[in-house]
């Protein structure tokens, strides 16, 4: 068996990342994934993303991008001259035959490379700031970003992909570990202020809404699910041995549950029709009824015998139904 770096879903496609220097296109039958073609890279894949007809992938080691056109598998590498955050999810912005992927350094600032540019990317840096940035969100032609030395910023997304300044969120406030966005709703993780701060947006500044404890000692990223339950959201504080559990929607504030014990420690999590899936350090899944209260039953524990990082739902298709899947890799 071949370990998967990343798995993306795309137009009922999957595509999978292999420590082996591939990517498999593969589709499910109903019972299983069947291999349908396979595209051969020079190193091995790291985080990747499909925009459109272009699967973009950086490798591990940061030295290099491949640009691939999954309809032609005509294909460009560069060499990359500055050290991205591998561990970042990739953003791309701009339209058709403007796209620009935004990809942050290790040492801090934002590049953007031109995806247009067929023969080799190009790229530039578009904003400077000490220190390496840990949040990156691009969310309606905005972005926001802040790090280990930089505060919350927003920037506007100019044609040319430069990003304009707008705000900053409490200046003197840095270490942002983890942002979260729910449609004007967000959720900023600050353990040196030992606080989880709900935020809202209004003509383009952020605002403060409500700040909730944390113990800077255990909780150190957030997960924020896309499904809804009995009309309610959650969000989930992870830390070494537990979860914080929170839920919201429209008219109810961040509220804290409680906390559920994850003893190996929780790699990542979903939810699922109602059910949440907790993917632990033991090689494991554990798996909790979701009541309509929001009340957790604990159901089972599925071993797995290898560790799953990711945690993917991928939707019923379009066309023929069925229902969600949990994809693990």
């Amino acid at each position: 068996r071949t370990p998967v770096t990343d798995v993306v879903y795309h137009m009922e496609d999957y595509y999978i990342g292999l420590l082996s220097n591939g990517i498999l296109r593969a589709s499910w039958d109903g019972s299983s994934l069947n291999i349908t073609d396979s595209l051969d890279l020079s190193f091995t894949p790291g985080k990747f993303i499909i925009s459109d007809s272009l699967l973009i992938s950086i490798s591990p080691n940061n030295k290099w991008l491949k640009i691939i056109n999954i309809n032609s598998n005509e294909s460009s590498t560069t060499l990359l001259f500055f050290k991205p955050k591998y561990n970042q999810e990739l953003q791309v912005f701009g339209g058709h035959n403007n796209r620009q992927l935004l990809l942050p350094s290790q040492d801090g600032g934002l590049y953007a490379i031109d995806l247009e540019y067929t023969q080799v990317a190009l790229y530039k840096p578009v904003y400077g700031h000490a220190g390496p940035i840990r949040s990156l969100i691009l969310d309606r032609g905005r972005l926001y970003t802040g790090g280990t030395r930089t505060p919350l910023e927003t920037y506007m997304i100019d044609p040319d992909g430069t990003p304009r300044y707008l705000n900053t969120f409490l200046p003197t406030l840095n270490n942002l570990r983890s942002l979260q966005i729910s449609e004007d709703r967000f959720f900023a993780l600050y353990p040196q202020a030992e606080a989880l701060m709900e935020l809202s947006i209004d003509s383009n500044n952020l605002s403060l809404v409500d700040e909730i404890y944390i113990d800077s000692n255990f909780t150190f990223d957030l997960r924020l699910p896309a499904k809804r339950v009995a009309g309610l959201k959650s969000l989930y504080g992870i830390g070494n041995s537990h979860l914080d559990v929170y839920i919201f929607n429209d008219t109810l504030p961040l509220t804290k549950l409680g906390i559920l014990s994850v003893f190996s420690g929780a790699n990542d999590l979903e939810v699922i029709d109602s059910l949440l899936v907790i993917s632990t350090g033991k090689f494991a899944l554990q798996v909790y009824r979701i009541y309509d209260d929001f009340s957790l039953e604990f159901r089972s524990t599925l071993n797995m015998g290898t560790r799953l990082k990711d945690l993917i739902v991928v939707p019923p298709k379009r066309f023929s139904g069925g229902s969600e899947r949990l994809i693990g890799f």
